[in-house]
C-alpha cells in the first residue's frame, strides 16, 4: 500500500541530504521528522533539521519552511562519508515512526494506519463474503495515492463501468 516519503535527490559538499516527497506531505509536518534512508549498506537514521531558535530571527521563527529548503542530517561531514554509509541519489526515505500504544491506554501511534486499518478489513470481509451466495459481482481492489485524490481507483472505475463505493 501507498505510503508517504521520500526519495534522496543529492548530497551536498557539507555531506546533507536533499529529498524529493513522495506522497501527500504538508510542509509544515516535515520539520524535525526523524527518517531512515535504505542505503546500500542497510539503513542510516536521518533528521530533517533546520536553524536553531538562538540564531533564527524572530520574524522566521514561526515561519513554514517550504520543503525544497529543508535538508536531511544523517551526520556526516562531506559527500564523502554520505557515501561510505551507502548512501546515493535514488534512496528511499520513510519516516521513522515506530508503532507504539500510548501512555497505558488502548490508543495506538503508527503510521499507515488508514491502509493498515482499510487491508484488514477488506480481509475480514473476503472471508465472510467468500461463501455467501449474493448476486453481485465483486471486484477487491487495492490502490495507491489515495492522499492526492486517487488516479487509479478513477482508472478501474471506468474501465469497469462500476458504481465506486469507497471509504478513506
Amino acid at each position: 500500500m501507498d505510503e508517504p516519503g521520500g526519495v534522496v535527490r543529492r548530497v551536498t559538499n557539507d555531506g546533507y541530504l536533499t529529498m524529493q516527497m513522495l506522497g501527500g506531505w504538508l510542509d509544515q509536518a516535515l520539520v524535525d521528522q526523524r527518517w531512515t534512508i535504505i542505503g546500500s549498506k542497510g539503513p542510516v537514521r536521518a533528521i530533517t533539521g533546520i536553524r536553531d531558535i538562538h540564531i533564527v530571527p524572530q520574524e522566521e521563527r514561526t515561519k513554514v519552511y517550504p520543503r525544497d529548503s529543508l535538508f536531511l542530517d544523517v551526520g556526516a561531514k562531506n559527500a564523502s562519508e554520505a557515501a561510505a554509509m551507502g548512501i546515493e541519489p535514488g534512496d528511499p526515505v520513510v519516516p521513522d515512526a515506530p508503532f507504539a500504544v500510548m501512555n497505558g491506554s488502548q490508543n495506538y501511534l503508527g503510521k499507515g494506519w488508514d491502509d493498515r486499518v482499510g487491508c484488514a478489513v477488506v480481509i475480514e470481509a473476503m472471508k465472510k463474503l467468500v461463501h455467501a451466495p449474493h448476486p453481485n459481482q465483486i471486484f477487491w481492489v487495492a490502490t495507491v495515492q489515495e492522499e492526492i485524490g486517487g488516479p487509479r481507483r478513477a482508472y478501474l472505475q471506468r474501465n469497469r463501468k462500476t458504481r465506486d463505493r469507497h471509504c478513506h
